[in-house]
C-alpha cells in the first residue's frame, strides 16, 4: 500500500534513534602525532562485524546470517555456508551462481544459460524473490528479479532451512546473503582487465583506504565495465557497475558506513527449447547449446538498478549495541522477446512462437533497526537480539502480448517482421508494507551447551490497482508468528552436535475458487546435524538431517484450470554435508555433497506424490587448490574441481527424466609481486547438458565450455 501517516509514524523510531545518536555521538578525538597512524584505525575495525571483515582464506568462522550477531557458525543451530573472496577469486566466479556451485543444497543455473537473474533453489524450493538477500535486506522486488555483480562483494552467506524469525517473508528452503565490500584501514589499489569466451572484455578497479591520515573516513570505489556476448546467439551480456562506499568513524563506539550502487544491465532473453532435441531423441539430432529461439528483430533487455543505504552502529557500553542497516533501491526494467510456448510439431523441427513486452519501475525501502545486549545470568552467558523492520514496495507493471511466426529450431531464420506487442494483458500498481518485530536469545551455559530461542510477529498489507479495469483496487492483509528454537552442544574436541526446528511464511496473493482471499504458505523443518571444528585446523566440516514440509500451498483442479484451491504440500527430505579445509602449504579443499527427495503430497492435479521439476535427487562437488609456496615457481597456483548435479523430474507428471551430468573446471593462476594472471575454464570438457526442464516445451540447456582470463596489478 502507498505509505499511510499511520505508516510513516511507525517507522519514524527507528530513523530517530540514529538520528540521535548521531547527534549525541562523541567529538572525534584529536589524536597526537605518534597515534595518528595506528589507534584511528584500529578504532574503525572494532565497530564493524567481524562477519563483514575478509576471511583470510576459504574457512569462515563467522556470519551474520543465521543469528543477525557474530555468533561463531559452530553455535548456530542450523546449517551455514561461507563462500569467501578468496574462493570466488579462486573460481574466478562470473555470477552468484558460479560462486555457490561448490555449496550444498543449492542448485543454480535452471534457465537457459541465463545471464539475466539469480535463479537458484535451495532444499528443492524456489529462492530466486524471496531468498536473495544484500547486506541482510532483502534485494528483490515481487516482479522482477535482479542480478548481484560479484565482484563488489566481499563474501557470500548461505541459510538453510525456514529464516522467517529473522528476516520476515521468506523462501522455505533458505536464503543468500551477499555481503558488499566495505572501506578498508589499509590501503587497497588494484586494477584488473579480463576477456575470454563470448568476445568477453571487461575492466575492473577497486580502491580504498583512508580519506584523512587519522582513519576518521575511510572510502572505497568498486567499478566494473564489461562488453561481451553471451553464449546464446543474438544475446548479450553488458555491464556497467559502479559502487562508491565511505566509512566515518564517529568517535571510539560509533561508526557509520554509507553504501550506494549504480549498476546498468544489457542483455538479451535467451528463451526455452523443447524437450524433443534436447533431452528426448530426435531424428534430427541435438538441438545446439547456442541456439535461440527467439528472434534479434524483437529481443530487448535494458536493466538498471540504483541503491542507497547505510550501516549505523554504536556501542553504548559493554553490554549494550545498537545497529541499523537501511537501503532504498530503484529498478528500471524493459523488455521485449519472442518466446517459444508449444512443442516441436509433428517434423520434429518447427516450434510456434509468441511476443512478449513487460516492464517493471519499483521503488523499494528496507530498515532493520537491532538492540543487542550481550550479558550474564548466573553461569550462563546471554546474547540477546532485538529487532524491528520494515519493508515497502511500490511498483508498476505491465505487459503485452502478441504474434510472431513459428521458427525451425534445426535451420533457423531470423530478422523476420514481427510486431510490437500490442495486446495490453496487465497495467497495475502494486503498494506492499511490512512491519516484523522479533527477538532471538543465545544462551551459552557451562560444559558447551547453547540454546537459542527466537520468536517474531509479522505485520503485511498490498493493495493492488488494476488501470485496466478503471483503478479498481484490491486490498489484502496478513499476519504470521514464526520461531526458531533450537540446542548445540560444544565439546572441547571441536565436535558440535545441535537440533533445530524452525518456521517461515511468505504471502500468497489472490483468492481461490470461493473468492477468499489466499492465507499465507507456512514452512516448518527439524533439522538434526553436527558441525566440527578441530583444534589447531582451519577447517568446518558440517552434517546436516532435515525433514522440511510447506503447506497452504495453492493448487489447480485438475478438471478446471481456472479453480484454485490452497490445500496444498510439499515435503523435502534430505542430507546435506561440508567440509571446508586449509590443510597448509598453500592446499585448499572444498567439498560438499547433498540428497535431497522432495515430494508433492497434497494435490488436485497430476503433479501428486510426484517429484518437483528441476531439483537433482543427488549433488557432489570437490574443489583443491595449491599454490606453491617456495622455490623458482613460488606465486603459482593450480585449481581444479569436479561437479556432479543428478538426474531430475522434467514435468509435473515425471513422465521423463532430466540425465546426470559430471563437469570438470580448471583454474591456473600466477602471482609475481604486484601482477596476477589467472586463467579458468568451466565445463572443461565442454559436455552437453541440460540444466533443467518444467516441461516438454520448456527446457533449459546448461553452460558451454567458457574460459575467462585476467590480468590484474595492485599496488
Amino acid at each position: 500500500m502507498p505509505l499511510s501517516r499511520s505508516g510513516s509514524a511507525r517507522l519514524s523510531p527507528t530513523l530517530l534513534i540514529a538520528a540521535g545518536l548521531l547527534s549525541q555521538a562523541s567529538p572525534v578525538f584529536a589524536a597526537d602525532a605518534e597515534d595518528a597512524e595506528t589507534l584511528p584505525a584500529l578504532q574503525v575495525q572494532e565497530t564493524r562485524p567481524a562477519s563483514w571483515r575478509p576471511a583470510g582464506g576459504v574457512v569462515a568462522q563467522t556470519a551474520t546470517i543465521g543469528t543477525k550477531t557474530d555468533a561463531p557458525l559452530s553455535e548456530t543451530p542450523q546449517s551455514v555456508s561461507v563462500v569467501t573472496r578468496e574462493q570466488m577469486e579462486m573460481q574466478q566466479a562470473q555470477s552468484l551462481g558460479e560462486a555457490l556451485r561448490y555449496t550444498p543444497g543449492i542448485v543454480t543455473g535452471l534457465a537457459n544459460a541465463d545471464n539475466r537473474y539469480d535463479q537458484l533453489t535451495i532444499r528443492g524450493f524456489n529462492a530466486t524473490t524471496l531468498g536473495l538477500y544484500r547486506d541482510g535486506l532483502r534485494q528483490m522486488s515481487n516482479q522482477m528479479t535482479t542480478r548481484i555483480e560479484p565482484f563488489g562483494l566481499e563474501r557470500i552467506e548461505v541459510l538453510r532451512g525456514p529464516a522467517s524469525v529473522l528476516y520476515g517473508q521468506a523462501a522455505p528452503g533458505g536464503l543468500v546473503n551477499a555481503i558488499t565490500k566495505r572501506p578498508t584501514a589499509d590501503p587497497l589499489h588494484m586494477v584488473e582487465i579480463s576477456g575470454g569466451s563470448h568476445d568477453r572484455l571487461q575492466a575492473a578497479v577497486d580502491l580504498s583506504g583512508r580519506l584523512v591520515d587519522d582513519g576518521r573516513a575511510l572510502f572505497r570505489l568498486t567499478a566494473l565495465a564489461r562488453d561481451a556476448d553471451a553464449q546464446i546467439d543474438h544475446n548479450r551480456d553488458d555491464r556497467i557497475y559502479v559502487a562508491p562506499a565511505l566509512t566515518l568513524s564517529l568517535g571510539e563506539d560509533t561508526s557509520l558506513t554509507l553504501l550506494a550502487s549504480r549498476q546498468q544491465d544489457e542483455a538479451g532473453t535467451p528463451g526455452p527449447l523443447p524437450a524433443s532435441g534436447t533431452v528426448l531423441p530426435n531424428m534430427h539430432g541435438r538441438i545446439p547449446m547456442t541456439r535461440y529461439s527467439g528472434d534479434p528483430s524483437l529481443n530487448e533487455f535494458d536493466r538498471t538498478q540504483t541503491a542507497f543505504g547505510w550501516a549505523f552502529e554504536h556501542r553504548f557500553d559493554d553490554r549494550w549495541q545498537l545497529r541499523q542497516n537501511t537501503r532504498y533501491d530503484r529498478l528500471d526494467f524493459d523488455q521485449a522477446n519472442v518466446y517459444a510456448y508449444t512443442p516441436l510439431a509433428t517434423d520434429g523441427t518447427m516450434v510456434n512462437r509468441g511476443a512478449y513486452r513487460f516492464g517493471v519501475d519499483a521503488d523499494l525501502f528496507n530498515t532493520d533497526t537491532q538492540l543487542q545486549a550481550d550479558w550474564q545470568a548466573g553461569p550462563a552467558s546471554v546474547t540477546s537480539l532485538f529487532g524491528l523492520d520494515y519493508r515497502y514496495n511500490a511498483e508498476d507493471f505491465y505487459q503485452f502480448m502478441g504474434a510472431a511466426t513459428p521458427i525451425d529450431l534445426y535451420d533457423p531464420v531470423y530478422g523476420q517482421a514481427i510486431a510490437n506487442p500490442s495486446l495490453k494483458v496487465t497495467d497495475n500498481t502494486t503498494r506492499i508494507d511490512q512491519i516484523g518485530v522479533y527477538t532471538h536469545q543465545q544462551i551459552r551455559l557451562p560444559q558447551g551447551l547453547v540454546l537459542s530461542l527466537g520468536g517474531r510477529q509479522d505485520w503485511a498489507r498490498s493493495r493492488v490497482t488494476n488501470h485496466m479495469d478503471d483503478d479498481a483496487r484490491t486490498s489484502q492483509s496478513d499476519d504470521a508468528f514464526t520461531w526458531r528454537a533450537g540446542a548445540a552442544w560444544a565439546f572441547e574436541a571441536g565436535l558440535t552436535p545441535y537440533v533445530s526446528w524452525s518456521t517461515s511464511f511468505s504471502p500468497v496473493s489472490g483468492t481461490d475458487v470461493d473468492g477468499r482471499a489466499f492465507r499465507p504458505s507456512e514452512a516448518e523443518q527439524l533439522e538434526v546435524g553436527a558441525k566440527f571444528q578441530p583444534d589447531g585446523f582451519d577447517s568446518f566440516f558440517t552434517l546436516a538431517w532435515f525433514d522440511l514440509t510447506q503447506t497452504n500451498v495453492v493448487t489447480a483442479s485438475a478438471t478446471n484450470p481456472a479453480a484454485r484451491y490452497q490445500i496444498g504440500e510439499i515435503r523435502s527430505r534430505g542430507i546435506e554435508v561440508q567440509a571446508v579445509a586449509e590443510l597448509g602449504r598453500g592446499v585448499s579443499l572444498i567439498g560438499a555433497y547433498t540428497w535431497q527427495d522432495p515430494e508433492v503430497t497434497r494435490s488436485l492435479g497430476a503433479d501428486l506424490h510426484k517429484k518437483p521439476t528441476g531439483i537433482p535427487d543427488h549433488m557432489a562437488s570437490l574443489w583443491g587448490d595449491y599454490t606453491v609456496q617456495s622455490g623458482p615457481l613460488a606465486g603459482l597456483g593450480l585449481g581444479a574441481g569436479v561437479r556432479y548435479v543428478g538426474e531430475s523430474a522434467g514435468d509435473a507428471r515425471n513422465s521423463f527424466t532430466v540425465p546426470d551430468v559430471t563437469l570438470v573446471d580448471l583454474g591456473v593462476r600466477y602471482q609475481a609481486g604486484d601482477w596476477r594472471v589467472a586463467v579458468n575454464a568451466s565445463n572443461l570438457f565442454d559436455r552437453y547438458y541440460v540444466a533443467g526442464c518444467s516441461s516438454e516445451a520448456n527446457c533449459s540447456l546448461g553452460y558451454e565450455r567458457t574460459v575467462v582470463a585476467s590480468l590484474r596489478y595492485s599496488w
